[in-house]
């Protein structure tokens, strides 16, 4: 016998996985692995009415190999995943399974990072009370940066940008609560 209440034994409730303030539910909302790695931030303000419906396979594979161009194993994995699917060439399936290994260009933190910091935003939004952040970002999205800190030698970290829906951009999460009133507040 569970010592565990009832509504956590209930497997086919979701509500809680995917509350806005849940990690599966801030991610539901941020969009699919590929939409946070199509866009660099230079050209964010001109490709911000595209999504990545409107673009063709190659260009989303060309805008993911900007991100892992210099890992043989993204590269080696991607072309396996690629190739075993071809009925469907579900590119977020390949580009999931090609970051999904170790190495010193530390494809797999890179490629989930705006994941990461999405995440971390909405819950600091959520810690201001009685706030939905799906009304407050409403139209945000996060990106990863084309740009990296660090080394191969110390590692590469990654770096995300947020997007407004109105096209501008803030390089931190500080900024976008700044931006959004949240004026004395410091993500985690």
């Amino acid at each position: 016998e569970s010592s565990l209440p009832a509504f956590a034994l209930n497997k086919t409730s979701n509500y809680f996985s995917r509350s806005p303030s849940s990690a599966l539910g801030s991610v539901e909302r941020l969009g699919s692995l590929v939409q946070t790695l199509i866009v660099h931030k230079q050209c964010y303000c001109f490709s911000c009415s595209r999504d990545d419906q409107s673009l063709t396979t190659d260009e989303i594979i060309l805008a993911v190999s900007n991100h892992f161009g210099m890992c043989r194993m993204f590269h080696g994995q991607f072309q396996k995943s690629w190739h075993q699917n071809d009925e469907s060439k579900d590119i977020n399936k390949a580009v999931s399974d090609a970051v999904c290994h170790l190495c010193r260009h530390n494809c797999y933190l890179r490629a989930f990072a705006p994941a990461r910091y999405w995440y971390s935003l909405r819950s600091s939004i959520c810690h201001y009370g009685n706030i939905s952040p799906d009304n407050v970002l409403k139209g945000w999205k996060c990106f990863l940066s084309g740009e990296v800190c660090g080394t191969e030698e110390t590692g590469l970290k990654p770096k995300v940008f947020f997007a407004a829906s109105n096209g501008k951009t803030f390089d931190t999460g500080d900024g976008v609560l700044k931006a959004l009133g949240f004026i004395n507040c410091t993500m985690q």
